[in-house]
């Protein structure tokens, strides 16, 4: 049996994943928010789902102890769109306990 140089394998992969990623469309890219999602701090994680053209996001787990919490369930984020021209997504953010409503912008960092 042969083996494979590990560099070439490394390299092989890379190839692989920039082909993959010059052939993405814009509607992958607007899609690329949807998932589940856990803050840094490891207190909530939200589900990002889409319905039409609009992203939602409501709360799967929320293991933070003050009053405020959001309880699993509550949509916080509300009517997001995909800005194609900026790359990013706008909508509100909605914590229903106090009656704020927010203006939102969600950019992705690193896809």
């Amino acid at each position: 049996m042969k083996r494979i140089n590990k560099g070439f394998s490394i390299c092989f992969l890379f190839l692989i994943f920039f082909s993959f990623c010059s052939f993405i469309n814009i509607e992958q890219k607007e899609d690329a928010i949807l998932g589940k999602w856990t803050e840094e701090s490891g207190v909530r994680t939200i589900e990002i789902y889409k319905s039409g053209n609009e992203f939602f996001g409501k709360i799967l787990s929320n293991k933070h102890e003050s009053e405020d919490q959001l309880t699993p369930g509550t949509v916080m984020m509300d009517n997001f769109i995909y800005d194609k021209d900026n790359q990013n997504w706008q909508g509100k953010v909605v914590i229903p306990s106090k009656d704020i409503n927010l203006n939102g912008k969600i950019i992705l960092e690193n896809e």
